[in-house]
This record gives C-alpha cells, structure tokens and sequence, in this order.
C-alpha cells in the first residue's frame, strides 16, 4: 500500500534542479555535447519563447535551452531537455512534434533528451517512426532512465547529479517502505553534505533531496530529529 500523503512532483523538481545546476546536468546527460561548450557563456533557456509555436501542436515543452560551442564559429546547439514520468506510448511522437516545432523556429541542430523518472517507460521509447507505401522517417533520441542505473556506479560519480538521480532511484526503491526510505535519505544526505560542493550548489542539492524523497508526517518529524543533532 502506498505511503506517500500527496503525490511527488517529479517534474517539477527535476526542472528546478536543472535551472540551478545547468552545466553539471549537460555534463552528467549529454557529456559528448559537454566537451564542445564554451562554459564561459551561459546557457540560455527557451521555452517561454517557444510556447505559442509548440501550442499548435498540443504539445508543451518541458526545458529548452541553447548553449554555444567553443569553436569558434557562431553556432548554436539547442538542447531539449523531457522529463517522463509515466508510461505513455504516444511520447515518442510527442517527441518527434516538438522537433519539428523547435526546428521551424530556429533552423539549428537539436539534441534532444528524454530522462524517464518513474519506474515504467513506454514500450518504443528511444525513437519515433512514421512509413506510408515505401516512404519513412525514423527520428532519434537521447534517453536516460533511472530506474535501470547502477547505486554503487551513482554513489562514486563526483556530479551533483549523480546524486539527483539516486534519491529519485532510491523513491522508486522505497515506494511501499517509509522506513527505508527514510534511512536512505539520512545517507544521501550525508553524502550530498560530504562532497565538498559550493555551498549553494549543496544546498539546492539538498533541497531537491528534501522534496522528492517524500516522507508521511511520523518519518518527516524523525528525518528533521535526525538533522538536526548531525
């Protein structure tokens, strides 16, 4: 039987993460892409520009952003970014629509990633095909899904994210068990506070922790106890 009072906010809280900590997402996600950033330019997130044009489709974006690269030349990448939580088999097509809204907009190369947060996925989950009499178009995609990574590689990744990722694991581990849950997120705490990061990347790391591994009202009083006399 389920504990949790009210449903968790994946999305949500994965998209606040991301704003907070943009490189160190890119980085962990897409480290190819990673690797041809000019970091001294920051990212600049789109989506409120392209919500009129993506609306025609019935279709929202979740996060957009383009990032130069440091090759010298004027060129931009843009980086869509889908939070999946359910399993939905129209969402590789939703995928593909959203493609082509971002494509008619900018006329630029897209990289697009799909994080799959909850424990189902839809069944052709990694790309969108469409075929009529001899004519087809297959579209691709970047995915990650939680639910199939490894603790032990998570636990020994330096990036935030790393982190971000295995308190969502660790929800989907305890998803009946407040009593283990609740003492995994004392360890992901300690973890996340033994990193050494700045100061306010640790304290929105620990707040994305505090939201998404959601405790009933007895296992929240016992995680604010255990805190505070750590």
């Amino acid at each position: 039987m389920r504990q949790d009072l009210t449903p968790i906010d994946y999305d949500n809280n994965w998209k606040e993460v991301l704003m907070n900590m943009t490189p160190d997402f890119l980085e962990f996600f897409l480290p190819t892409l990673y690797a041809d950033i000019d970091t001294t330019t920051a990212p600049v997130f789109l989506e409120q520009e392209l919500f009129d044009t993506i609306q025609l489709s019935n279709t929202v974006v979740d996060k957009l952003l383009k990032v130069k690269l440091k090759n010298g030349e004027e060129k931009w990448v843009l980086v869509h970014i889908e939070f999946q939580t359910k399993s939905d088999k129209s969402f590789p097509q939703r995928m593909y629509e959203y493609y082509h809204g971002i494509r008619a907009k900018y006329r630029q190369n897209i990289t697009a990633i799909a994080i799959y947060t909850g424990k189902n996925k839809p069944r052709i989950y990694d790309h969108y095909k469409e075929e009529s009499y001899g004519t087809s178009n297959t579209y691709r995609f970047n995915t990650y899904i939680v639910a199939q990574q490894n603790e032990q590689e998570l636990l020994t990744n330096p990036n935030p994210f790393a982190i971000v990722v295995l308190a969502n694991y660790y929800v989907l581990k305890t998803r009946d068990n407040q009593v283990e849950r609740l003492s995994l997120k004392e360890q992901i705490f300690k973890v996340a506070n033994q990193r050494n990061y700045p100061h306010e990347k640790t304290v929105k790391l620990l707040f994305f922790i505090n939201d998404l591994m959601r405790l009933n009202l007895k296992f929240t009083q016992a995680f604010k106890e255990h805190i505070q006399i750590t």
